[in-house]
């Protein structure tokens, strides 16, 4: 045991959650009153007090919160987290202490009721993967170690790392950029979020030093060759969900990661500093924002005009919809402002878009974790769910690979977790 008995208790406890996570609410709050809106005025972000606005903001994050600890799937619950802490939580800041519009807090809690309707109804049906047969995960790695061939012999192996910097990252993934082509850009994100975050986690579970340091060592290598931060990122999260914890130790422990992260960043002098700034700015409250320049700037949907439906509806501008957010907000159309589920549904379809787009995607995450993967691999979720927040729907499933995801899990890793211990519900 990692962890004494008495302290795995607590760590697990119900209320101990709840206490985490509202600690971490409480946190959030004054992050982005006392630094966001302060360092970050500038992108967009405002205050504007509302007291009426923050008493019903609060009152459904404890509604919601409450809801969390009684779902007992891990699988769900671990996927619920993940979505409350990345969108559910930076969208009812931004309705709380900004003029802020209420549809993506609607957008956040159409998902949370869709995948806990859906993983209800999937038991109730006894909807199983069993009879399709998992086929050995070394072979699906073997296939990884093949794939990534082409981006050795279009980038090769770089002679000095003196360019790459957190500084000057933006310039240098600019640069890299030149060199790609279709099969990079199409295969990256299945490669780095998927298939290498599951080698390690393979490596780790098994006690496979091989396996390990091959996804660690390719890891390093698309982030030394594209410059991407979040495939960086991604090698805490595989190696942190491989530790032969349960999942409820492991939950309090990123809450508590979280809270100090972000009561510690209030006392630093420089806010700005890495991790409060590509976490609680970045990966947090930019999405949050962007989903309300969205449904600012498009007060009439488009109809997919810019997408697949471009050859039978005109599309009113002259370019795509990041660029056009990153012209008008940002001012430069070097800006690619990617939005995620709840503002591309917006742009789309109006509310009704909010509304289809995330009861679609609480279906398919349902289902995803309705195949039981080991929990060694629960990491993916926290991917799955950060595509769906940074990209739009069908980016999310073609471009960003989450079809090769549902995929792998149902050819190779499914119907795992009793190995695990994971709960069943």
């Amino acid at each position: 045991m990692i962890l004494p008995k008495v302290m795995s208790e607590l760590l697990g406890s119900k209320v101990i959650f709840l206490l985490l996570l509202t600690i971490l609410f409480f946190g959030l709050e004054l992050y982005y009153i006392l630094i966001i809106v302060e360092e970050y005025g500038h992108l967009g972000f405002s205050f504007q007090s509302n007291y009426f606005k923050i008493i019903v903001g609060h009152l459904f994050f404890f509604a919601v919160v409450c809801f969390i600890p009684l779902i007992k799937n891990d699988s769900i619950r671990i996927v619920l987290l993940f979505f409350l802490i990345l969108s559910f939580i930076p969208n009812l800041i931004l309705f709380q202490f900004s003029h802020a519009s209420l549809i993506p807090v609607f957008g956040s809690t159409v998902f949370i009721i869709s995948t806990y309707f859906f993983h209800i109804s999937f038991n109730t049906l006894k909807i199983s993967f069993q009879s399709i047969p998992n086929y050995d995960v070394k072979y699906l790695f073997v296939g990884t170690l093949l794939l990534l061939i082409p981006y050795f012999l279009t980038f090769g192996f770089p002679e000095s790392l003196s360019e790459l910097s957190f500084e000057t990252i933006y310039d240098y993934r600019e640069k890299m950029a030149e060199k790609t082509n279709s099969y990079i850009n199409y295969s990256y994100s299945t490669i780095s979020k998927w298939l290498l975050p599951l080698m390690i986690a393979f490596g780790l579970h098994r006690k496979s030093f091989i396996w390990t340091f091959l996804g660690v060592i390719c890891i390093i290598y698309l982030f030394v060759v594209t410059g991407n931060k979040i495939t960086l990122f991604i090698l805490p999260v595989a190696f942190f969900f491989a530790l032969p914890l349960n999942l409820d130790n492991k939950i309090s422990i990123v809450l508590i990661g979280l809270v100090i992260l972000t009561f510690v960043s209030l006392y630093i002098i420089k806010p700005t500093n890495f991790l409060a700034d590509n976490f609680i700015r970045r990966m947090l409250f930019l999405p949050a924002l962007l989903n309300q320049q969205y449904i600012e700037f498009f007060t009439e949907p488009i109809y997919f005009s810019h997408s697949f439906l471009s050859k039978l509806i005109e599309y009113p501008y002259d370019l795509p919809p990041p660029k056009l957010i990153g012209l008008h907000y940002y001012k430069s159309v070097d800006i690619n402002a990617t939005n995620g589920i709840i503002s591309d549904g917006f742009i789309n379809l109006g509310i009704t878009g909010v509304f289809l787009f995330t009861f679609f995607a609480g279906a398919l995450t349902a289902l995803t974790c309705k195949m039981n993967i080991q929990s060694v691999y629960l990491g993916v979720y926290f991917l799955l769910i950060h595509s769906f927040i940074d990209h739009a729907f069908f980016t999310s499933f073609l471009t960003h690979g989450l079809i090769f995801l549902f995929l792998i899990i149902l050819f190779f890793i499914k119907e795992t977790n009793s190995d695990a211990g994971l709960t069943k519900s």
